[in-house]
């Protein structure tokens, strides 16, 4: 009886050590409709301009890398020829169609949160934007909303140096073509994420 309970308990481990990374091992899909990537520009010195991305998409990989990649085109303003000379002016999308972004959120153990738990990270990402890369701080708080599905939010802007990343030309050009006295080079970026476990 003894040596059956013993067999029962090796079996019964060697299952838990089986399926347990089933869950550890899952990617996350970011859901786009539920999600939103925003960035703000300051003209003229003090007006504030808010424009979104309406493409996107991003995932947490089973090694824990985070990637977002963003459609350049899908900028919107709510102008269409704003959103146009963006297009062509600033990101020059038929050379640079995309940007994106990696980190490594390993430290953050998502797999495990329960429901309204929440993880606060500081971690460095990698921004590959119009041929440039650069590695910029991103602060993020990761919440459980339930065993598949996690909110991944910015605490603190990203700023994007426009000079960093050869984009001061298409800011200048923007400037004239509008007629303006100024178009200010660091862009804060924020976003919030939905993702949702897959198997």
């Amino acid at each position: 009886m003894k040596k059956k309970r013993n067999l029962y308990k090796v079996i019964l481990a060697a299952a838990t050590v089986l399926l347990a990374p089933v869950a550890a091992l899952a990617d996350w899909e970011v859901e786009k409709n539920a999600s939103g990537i925003q960035f703000v520009s300051i003209k003229s010195g003090n007006v504030g301009e808010i424009s979104h991305f309406n493409d996107f998409s991003g995932k947490i990989s089973r090694d824990k890398d985070f990637e977002l990649t963003v459609n350049l085109a899908s900028v919107e303003s709510n102008i269409t020829i704003r959103n146009e000379r963006m297009q062509t002016m600033l990101f020059d999308t038929a050379a640079y169609p995309s940007a994106s972004i990696t980190a490594n959120i390993a430290d953050v153990n998502i797999q495990h949160l329960l429901a309204g738990q929440v993880r606060q990270a500081s971690v460095e990402g990698m921004l590959a934007l119009h041929g440039e890369t650069q590695v910029l701080p991103v602060h993020i708080l990761v919440t459980g909303l339930n065993q598949n599905k996690i909110q991944v939010v910015s605490t603190k802007p990203l700023l994007i140096n426009a000079s960093a990343f050869k984009l001061t030309k298409g800011i200048e050009k923007l400037r004239e073509v509008a007629g303006l006295p100024s178009i200010a080079g660091v862009v804060p970026v924020t976003f919030q994420l939905i993702l949702q476990k897959t198997e």
